[in-house]
């Protein structure tokens, strides 16, 4: 309930008049995430083929370059709000298994097993019909408070909530950042450019197979172009 009344009252920041400031910007965002890795939760049983016996799982993704934008608008003149929307990869690089006693997957007479520390790949997963690659589409309402101009760069703080649609996951989860960044002014125009950092951290989802996942936390190293108008 909280989250939706702060979403309601970001999003008519975004529409109301106000005198102080009134213009919009619009950004395109370049960049890469790296993705801690990510723990499962133990599972057993048998879903779409595959049966999972004693399954635990510490999942490690690669970085990935990562586009998106952001539109928005200053409600004053250090404070602006806007809706970003981001394409996210996470490309599975191993497995390693966490438990006691002997864990498996098995599928199609095929079965990938061991002890806790064992490592599997991605190629040992799909032969045993499960796939841990993955890809998220997220959106995230943001604010962020300007500082004042130190010769045309202008540092900021900012926080976001929002949702992540996960490909294989039964449904869409929450997601929160806190980011830090600063942009540069150019002279001639309403153009400009920076860099940021951002924490974000989503709900841990459950995937069409069961495995419920913990909360996935994810680094974010961007460069930006944008212009107000």
């Amino acid at each position: 309930m909280k989250k939706i009344i702060l979403k309601s009252f970001l999003l008519s920041l975004l529409f109301i008049n106000v005198s102080l400031a009134s213009d919009y910007y619009f950004e395109g965002q370049f960049g890469s995430y790296d993705v801690d890795d990510v723990n499962t939760a133990r599972t057993n049983g048998t879903v779409s083929g595959a049966t999972f016996t004693n399954f635990g799982a510490d999942l490690e993704y690669d970085d990935d370059g990562t586009i998106g934008f952001e539109v928005g608008r200053y409600v004053t003149n250090n404070f602006r709000i806007g809706l970003s929307y981001t394409n996210l990869s996470l490309d599975f690089e191993r497995g390693t298994f966490v438990g006691t006693g002997s864990i498996s997957i098995s599928c199609g007479g095929n079965t990938v097993s061991g002890t806790s520390g064992s490592t599997f790949n991605g190629a040992d997963a799909k032969s045993v019909c499960v796939e841990f690659t993955n890809h998220a589409d997220m959106v995230l309402l943001k604010a962020y408070y300007e500082f004042d101009p130190i010769n045309k760069i202008v540092p900021y703080l900012g926080f976001g909530i929002g949702e992540a649609d996960i490909e294989k996951a039964l449904e869409k989860e929450s997601v929160k950042s806190l980011t830090v960044g600063a942009n540069y002014k150019f002279n001639s125009s309403n153009g400009y450019a920076g860099i940021r950092f951002s924490m974000m951290e989503v709900d841990g989802p459950v995937d069409r197979l069961g495995i419920s996942y913990q909360d996935i936390d994810l680094d974010a190293f961007e460069l930006i172009i944008g212009t107000r108008f």
